[in-house]
């Protein structure tokens, strides 16, 4: 009721405000470079590349600090030594020197020499050469000395070895082989001589083992192709002559067993 006295409204004061903090002051600009020319360089037109660059680099030195020393690659192992391959065979050209038996034979009593040239490329060549001469006497002749009993034979071969097939020591090879003979008999009297000539022509298989490069053990069979014969024989006086040829694919190996040193 007092606040209406008088019809007049008497306003009452409204609370205080709080107070206002002043904001705080700014920090003072740092002072800028001067120019060497004399002047102040703009704030935006500070150069930035060092800055940058000397930022990577700190933060370069401080990674490499923080990972500890940079790993090492280990290095590649040394590959290992490998001996060369032994040496089975003659590398060059190499003469072969061996004995051996041509069966039938008394296996006490080696009844067979042989030569062997062989080359680099394994083709080997064997020859041989055979020359003969026997003679016999008995009783007494018209003239009052012992008659004589001659004959001589000559025989010159050649075989030629050439490995089909090569498995580790051992060698399989296949054989060619000629063979000329002549036979001349002059038995006790005259006019009767005989002469045989034979020109043969064979094929073969054998086995070689290599003990090493120097040694070699082989196992031949040769068999006949063709041959030709011719035989001469005197009659008195009168010359008969006879000839033959003998031609065939037989398998009727004669076996050789040799043993060979190459040098």
């Amino acid at each position: 009721m007092g606040l209406l006295a008088g019809g007049v409204a008497v306003a009452q004061p409204s609370p205080p405000s709080p107070p206002v903090e002043p904001a705080p002051d700014a920090p003072p600009a740092a002072p800028q470079d001067p120019d060497p020319r004399g002047a102040e360089v703009p704030p935006a037109e500070m150069p930035t590349a060092p800055v940058a660059a000397t930022a990577h680099a700190s933060a370069a030195v401080a990674s490499a600090q923080g990972a500890g020393p940079a790993p090492v690659a280990p290095s590649p192992a040394a590959a290992p030594v490998v001996p060369p391959p032994e040496r089975l065979r003659p590398s060059q050209f190499s003469v072969g020197v061996g004995i051996g038996y041509l069966f039938p034979a008394n296996l006490l009593e080696p009844n067979v020499s042989t030569v062997r040239l062989r080359f680099p490329s394994g083709l080997t060549v064997e020859p041989g050469l055979a020359l003969l001469r026997n003679r016999s006497s008995s009783g007494l002749d018209a003239g009052g000395g012992p008659p004589e009993d001659a004959a001589s034979l000559l025989l010159a071969t050649a075989i030629v070895r050439y490995p089909l097939r090569t498995r580790g020591r051992v060698d399989l090879d296949a054989l060619a082989a000629a063979a000329v003979e002549v036979l001349s008999e002059r038995p006790v009297g005259a006019d009767n001589d005989t002469t045989n000539t034979t020109l043969a022509l064979g094929w073969g298989l054998g086995l070689t083992y290599w003990a090493s490069s120097h040694w070699a053990f082989s196992v031949t069979g040769s068999n006949p192709f063709i041959s030709y014969t011719k035989e001469t024989q005197q009659l008195g006086g009168v010359d008969t002559i006879e000839k033959q040829t003998s031609l065939g694919l037989v398998f009727a190996p004669r076996i050789l067993i040799a043993a060979h040193l190459f040098l």
